[in-house]
């Protein structure tokens, strides 16, 4: 009985084998340098291509300051539309929760649509390098995202970690990295601080690990900033990117509704700011995690916390790479992730930030104790 379903799978097998090297030579190639990493984009179509690049460019400006960490190049190919018999799971209703991913495994390859955009990509075991369907591609986040996973999975190959954080980097090259719970203004608190010889290294995702014995090295994931209006209404730099319609809309919004608005924006620092204002990798010298409250009493204060109240924070600090993952590398156990907190503790400051939100407050907070 199973014969005929082990027949139907090995067809679909050799199907997508034969049609993928059928499109090892695309006609576009580019190679850039990011996170440590060369990046080959091989496409069907330039102009898709060229989007992508002209994303990355801000970063491969700085591609020199990240440390390299693998001699293998990491294949993006964006090719025609991949055939349907291959058993593509369809683009989600756009109604209630749905996963973000579908999936299924056939041998050692992943086929994985996007549920809400219907992107269609192809990854396999022990291939460095991942398949778009470029019929498929309307956001280029999504693509930006799955290219930025990819490359980080060479850092946690060699026991480096993934943290959900913003990021801020010092004269001296020491790192901030602001932490908390979703809606915590983490993103605003980064957006606030950028300026003054203080530069943007992430806003979402940083890989941290050891140097040596004594000293942590932070990583941004290459990725622009998206704001909610919330942040961008209150920083006099952002709020210039509004139109006067968004602005007087949100002026008008509750408090507690704008803050929680889906409604993100993509944000291109070098039209507010020059490239120097990024800097993609330093020396992690402290965490602060935010428990601030827009509704509290008491002014904003911080102060350094222990290491038992540091390892309280575990389950919202790391990050795995979800389905992308096909080694598991970044799956670690709940133990594992304790053991490497108290080994990073030994060597940063750790604060929490309680009392009133206020961005500007603990930008002169940072600029007082930190900045130096």
């Amino acid at each position: 009985m199973f014969w005929p379903i082990l027949e139907k799978v090995k067809s679909v097998l050799d199907s997508l084998e034969s049609w993928l090297n059928s499109r090892v030579n695309l006609p576009y190639k580019k190679a850039i340098c990011l996170l440590g990493q060369r990046v080959d984009f091989l496409s069907v179509e330039e102009n898709v291509q060229n989007n992508i690049l002209k994303y990355y460019k801000f970063f491969t400006n700085l591609s020199h300051k990240c440390p390299s960490i693998s001699s293998n190049s990491l294949h993006v190919c964006m090719t025609d539309a991949f055939p349907a018999a291959w058993g593509f799971k369809e683009k989600s209703p756009d109604k209630g929760k749905v996963p973000k991913e579908d999936y299924v495994d056939i041998g050692p390859y992943r086929l994985i649509t996007k549920s809400r955009t219907g992107l269609r990509i192809i990854l396999k075991e022990n291939f460095k390098g991942v398949w778009f369907d470029i019929s498929t591609i309307s956001d280029l986040n999504q693509v930006i995202n799955v290219v930025n996973v990819l490359l980080a999975v060479a850092w946690l190959r060699v026991g480096y970690s993934l943290f959900h954080a913003s990021a801020i980097v010092f004269k001296d090259n020491s790192v901030a990295l602001f932490i908390g719970k979703a809606g915590k203004g983490k993103s605003t608190a980064l957006m606030s601080c950028i300026g003054d010889g203080m530069k943007f290294m992430s806003n979402d995702r940083v890989i941290i690990g050891t140097v040596g014995k004594s000293k942590l090295s932070a990583i941004g994931y290459p990725k622009l900033p998206r704001l909610n209006p919330g942040t961008m209404l209150h920083n006099p730099k952002l709020v210039r990117l509004l139109s006067m319609e968004d602005r007087v809309k949100f002026l008008t919004m509750d408090n507690e509704v704008l803050w929680n608005l889906e409604d993100k924006r993509d944000i291109c620092l070098s039209e507010i700011y020059s490239s120097s204002v990024l800097m993609p990798f330093g020396q992690l010298s402290s965490i602060l995690f935010l428990n601030w409250d827009r509704d509290h009493d008491s002014n904003m204060d911080v102060k350094k916390i222990p290491k038992s109240s540091f390892i309280l924070n575990v389950n919202y600090m790391f990050k795995d790479l979800g389905v992308f993952d096909l080694e598991g590398i970044s799956f670690i156990s709940y133990q594992e992730k304790i053991e490497r907190l108290r080994s990073y503790y030994d060597k940063i400051a750790v604060y929490e930030v309680r009392g009133k939100f206020s961005p500007e407050g603990l930008r002169e907070w940072l600029i007082l104790n930190l900045h130096q």
